[in-house]
């Protein structure tokens, strides 16, 4: 599908959109610098385990503070922590590009259905556009974590060789994630005119999907990312809408990871709705190759759109219509029959 021009784009029915987060810790060995230290920090979702959440968790996972023995670190305040959120994202702003040596990021788990990462995704920027894919701290790390009872555990590499202004940390789990800090390493300051290895990615989410997909697969540009968004009703799914809804449509993540997609907060839902409108405003005119919309059904009474209808404008009042997007998908229609499913419709 192509269009020439184009300010905002109508998608009509129920979007389900999801992110990812991420986190690290302290190290040991030589004791590099931690250029993470006291800097800034910004989460694809608010944290929301309640008995540690507070107003300080921007600032906790810089603050060079581990968390004590005991009790568990989830009930320390001083720990960051999600529940049922998969993936989340943690990104630090280094301040300016600095060389890259290793990075860190302190955990528990082993008690109360807690378990440990599944991955932990690195990837670093200079502008916080064009992303390049760093490696997976899990598999990066000096060491592992005991599989029997309840730890506290430091991922950490020092094997690095990259630069970066901002550095992500995406990292994937069963049912919670939690951690008390996380470390950025110095390298050698002549790193800092290094070019990372490999393809640039224009989101965290596309080179998380480079990471766990076919390795010589490279995305399209998003031009919808980060971009404004309005509905033409206010979300209201009691289990996902959260003051973020408005961003979360366009922050390039997907949903992964264990439970059904309207149960995490970082999804935008509507019950008893129908039609919605989503508009995106691309700030000017673009040229536009295709759309996609990811959503899911399938159980709960929960059922893929019937249709999605697709519009263009260059002034937000005359509009063009486009087509729609259930039957542009041509040959890959989503699942029936065959219980709860994600699936991104495209054309």
């Amino acid at each position: 599908m192509r269009k020439k021009q184009m300010l905002k784009v109508l998608l009509t029915l129920i979007c389900f959109v999801v992110a990812a987060l991420n986190s690290g810790g302290s190290h040991a060995q030589a004791d590099p610098v931690n250029l993470a230290l006291g800097q800034d920090v910004t989460f694809s979702h608010a944290p929301n385990y309640s008995y540690c959440t507070d107003a300080n968790d921007a600032t906790q996972l810089t603050d060079g503070v581990l968390g004590n023995a005991t009790p568990n670190l989830w009930l320390q305040q001083g720990t960051v922590g999600w529940s049922y959120v998969d993936p989340v994202t943690i990104t630090v702003d280094l301040g300016s590009v600095q060389p890259i040596s290793g990075v860190a990021f302190s955990t528990a788990a082993g008690y109360a259905g807690v378990v440990w990462p599944t991955r932990i995704y690195i990837g670093v920027s200079d502008d916080n556009y064009s992303w390049h894919y760093a490696g997976d701290l899990v598999n990066m790390a000096d060491d592992s974590p005991p599989q029997n009872g309840y730890a506290q555990f430091v991922y950490q590499t020092t094997q690095m060789q990259t630069k970066g202004r901002y550095v992500s940390f995406t990292i994937t789990g069963p049912h919670y994630i939690f951690s008390d800090e996380i470390g950025v390493f110095e390298g050698d300051s002549s790193w800092v005119n290094y070019t990372p290895a490999g393809s640039s990615f224009p989101s965290i989410s596309s080179m998380i999907q480079f990471a766990e997909g076919n390795p010589g697969w490279e995305p399209p540009y998003n031009i919808a990312l980060g971009r404004s968004v309005s509905f033409s009703a206010a979300p209201n799914y009691a289990l996902c809408t959260d003051s973020y809804d408005a961003a979360q449509i366009t922050d390039g993540y997907y949903s992964t990871g264990s439970g059904q997609m309207w149960s995490k907060t970082s999804t935008v839902g509507w019950q008893y709705i129908d039609p919605v409108v989503i508009t995106i405003d691309l700030g000017s005119e673009q040229p536009i190759s295709g759309l996609s919309f990811s959503t899911a059904g399938g159980s709960s009474n929960v059922r893929f759109p019937s249709m999605l209808l697709v519009g263009v404008s260059d002034d937000g009042t005359n509009w063009h219509y486009i087509g729609d997007l259930t039957t542009l998908t041509g040959s890959n229609p989503p699942p029936t029959n065959s219980g709860y499913s994600t699936f991104v419709y495209g054309g």
